[in-house]
């Protein structure tokens, strides 16, 4: 958790763009249940809202037409500094965990998220949605290859994505 309130305070307008993006597609995406951890397979990348109770996850795979992504989730794309790829078509992955807080499940927006341009697992943009998680030592200033193990246990296939992060650096 951040330990100042202004780093929290940055990160609910993002927070809001999640919870209304699942909100809103709860009507019109099916709702399937899977288990979410990074054992493999992976999740198949199509629209869809996977939902495991068994470990208190739930990821949303949101379709996104060319064009779309800042048009319908502003706050939570806001840190992809890319603007071709922001108007690439695409599935935008929402990741949330369950947790308890005061004897009450809580659904929570995950620190990070993905763009997968194309739909493609080769595609996968990952999105630091809480600002306030670069205060965080286990995750830090480098918080690619943080972000992309995160993912990778809601089941998203991320690692053509790590390959790739991997070469560049090397």
């Amino acid at each position: 958790m951040a330990a100042k309130p202004q780093e929290i305070r940055q990160d609910i307008p993002a927070a809001f763009d999640a919870y209304t993006l699942l909100l809103h597609f709860l009507d019109s995406l099916p709702v399937e249940h899977t288990a979410l951890s990074d054992e493999p397979p992976s999740v198949e990348l199509a629209p869809a809202i996977h939902f495991d109770a068994n470990r208190g996850r739930v990821l949303a795979l949101i379709p996104i037409s060319v064009g779309e992504l800042d048009a319908i989730s502003y706050w939570y794309t806001l840190n992809m500094m890319s603007k071709t790829v922001k108007q690439m078509p695409g599935l935008l992955a929402l990741p949330f965990c369950l947790e308890t807080h005061a004897k009450m499940e809580v659904l929570i927006p995950d620190w990070c998220g993905a763009f997968f341009v194309d739909g493609e697992p080769s595609h996968c943009v990952p999105i630091l949605v809480m600002r306030s998680m670069l205060s965080q030592k286990a995750v830090g200033q480098d918080w690619v290859d943080a972000a992309l193990a995160r993912l990778r246990v809601f089941a998203l296939p991320t690692d053509a994505a790590r390959q790739s992060a991997q070469a560049c650096c090397d």
